[in-house]
């Protein structure tokens, strides 16, 4: 193991000395075997008006299956990036960065960069980026939803659908008014007298969707409660097909698993990594006082039914779906001890430094039949540790 980590039946804990990024994007292989986090963003600005930038970032790359983390700093410049909207994998050696910014027009501008990861040499780069311009969406604060071959930028204004792989010649296809069809179909269901469990005066759509299937979109409906809480266990999805515009409610089939909505939510958000679920986190405390939890759920899109996928965990804990669904990486901090040595030879001192440190979950996900050969990968894992070499070898054979 290199002595940088420690190993469980269920969870992995990274002793490598690193501190943990401060609040990191993360994207997950389709194989589950690693983990990308960025974090740590620089900025140098090239011209006097400020206008022209560049941004570096670090980058930590998780092996699960060799038990590692490779920390790259100060990743290859990027011209011009803006804020980060979301990450993805797009497999083992390359993810991609959603990012948006502004023309002089002020109207938005989405670019997808495609990250290269050089192992052996332990270097990152960016080998393309594809921009999309003139998207003219009315609020900046745009929501990204990953789906199987494509990605939805969407907002309260419309829905633009952009290929997943930024290499594809497929062009990005614009939805107007979605959500305002989407709002729409509620109203009207809700003068209908159609019987639903959420007060109409209290309800709030969710501008984030998430796939059903390619082309057809769902929309949370929750119900906000006194005291600004929200009530995750009553539910809604809004269904719509953006390219029929036929929309529909459908009732949640099962309750959250969790009472969530007496606890005060600090924040909530979903991630996809398939189109079978839906992975979805929330924060809450009881009290001022005490530590924030946080719970993870799956919803799975065939049956609308949530399955609870670990109990309340302490702290702030962030999660990857794998894009075949198989798995989902956790990733959440816990404290721990690192030995130091300052200064060399009879100088020396020997001291013992708190700091937090990752641990590293892979969860199965209820609703994918994983393949034998994943079965077996990590059952080739968990007998025992192998040296790295021969996990390697088996990895290969597997594949």
């Amino acid at each position: 193991m290199d002595g940088n980590a420690e190993i469980t039946w269920d969870y992995l804990i990274l002793l490598d000395g690193l501190h943990p990024l401060a609040d990191p994007f993360d994207a997950a292989s389709s194989d589950g075997r690693f983990l990308f986090s960025i974090d740590n963003f620089k900025r140098t600005v090239l011209t006097d008006d400020g206008v022209s930038t560049c941004t570096s970032f670090d980058l930590d790359i998780f092996d699960v299956l060799l038990s590692k983390r490779t920390r790259i700093s100060c990743c290859d410049s990027l011209h011009d990036f803006g804020n980060v909207f979301e990450t993805y994998a797009l497999d083992a050696k390359h993810f991609v960065i959603v990012d948006q910014s502004k023309d002089e027009r002020g109207r938005i501008i989405v670019r997808q960069w495609v990250i290269e990861i050089d192992g052996h040499n332990e270097t990152a780069s960016c080998i393309f980026y594809r921009t999309y311009g003139g998207l003219s969406f009315i609020e900046d604060d745009c929501e990204v939803s990953i789906g199987r071959d494509e990605i939805a930028v969407s907002n309260a204004d419309k829905v633009v659908l952009f290929p997943k792989n930024p290499l594809s010649d497929a062009p990005a296809r614009h939805f107007p008014d979605v959500f305002t069809q989407v709002e729409e179909c509620a109203e009207i269901l809700y003068g209908l007298g159609r019987p639903m469990r959420h007060d109409p005066e209290t309800a709030e759509i969710y501008a984030k969707p998430f796939f059903l299937t390619p082309t057809v979109l769902a929309y949370f409906l929750t119900a906000q409660h006194l005291e600004g809480r929200w009530d995750y266990g009553v539910g809604t999805v809004i269904v719509i097909d953006i390219e029929t515009g036929s929309c529909y409610l459908q009732e949640l089939e099962s309750a959250l698993p969790l009472p969530l909505f007496d606890n005060r939510i600090s924040e909530r958000n979903w991630k996809q990594g398939s189109e079978n679920e839906v992975i979805f986190t929330a924060r809450s405390r009881m009290s001022a006082s005490e530590m924030e939890r946080t719970f993870v759920l799956s919803l799975s899109t065939r049956t609308l039914q949530w399955t609870e996928l670990t109990g309340s965990l302490r702290g702030r804990a962030r999660v990857a779906p794998t894009a075949d669904g198989n798995a989902v990486i956790l990733v959440d901090n816990i404290p721990g001890w690192v030995k130091m040595t300052i200064g060399q030879g009879s100088d020396s001192t020997t001291v013992i430094d708190s700091r937090l440190m990752d641990r590293i979950r892979v969860l199965a996900t209820p609703n994918t039949v994983p393949s034998l050969t994943y079965l077996a990968r990590i059952a080739a894992q968990q007998r025992g540790r192998k040296d790295s070499p021969l996990l390697e070898i088996i990895y290969d054979r597997l594949s």
